[in-house]
């Protein structure tokens, strides 16, 4: 992977601005034990510990919009069909095994049915 800024930048189709760097694991670790506020380089911040790769995501108005979208289609079908739904947007997820203080987090992410009780 390229670290230049030509081949870590692109726009996506909605507007939304993306950047992609690839440091050691240990870069990670390290700046994880610093508890760096990852989020002042972007909305979306996306760490794999384990290849170093550290994505972030500056999403635009229509992407935020279509995120807003999803989850009222998916609060609208569970009230159709009378399930229970628990919306999980902003949760970050991490596996017990990487690094304090790194995380993935999903634009739409929800809980339905008996797993939306738990």
């Amino acid at each position: 992977m390229s670290n230049l800024a030509s081949e870590s930048h692109f726009i996506g189709p909605m507007g939304s601005e993306f950047w992609q760097i690839q440091v050691s694991p240990e870069v990670v670790q390290h700046m994880a034990k610093r508890k760096m506020d990852w989020r002042v380089l972007g909305r979306r911040v996306l760490i794999d510990p384990i290849s170093g790769v550290i994505t972030w995501i500056s999403p635009s108005g229509p992407h935020v919009g279509l995120a807003e979208t999803t989850a009222d289609i998916v609060k609208e079908a569970c009230q159709f069909i009378n399930c229970r739904v628990r919306s999980m947007r902003d949760m970050c997820w991490r596996r017990p095994e990487d690094p304090r203080n790194t995380s993935v987090e999903a634009d739409a992410s929800f809980y339905v049915g008996a797993k939306a009780d738990q």
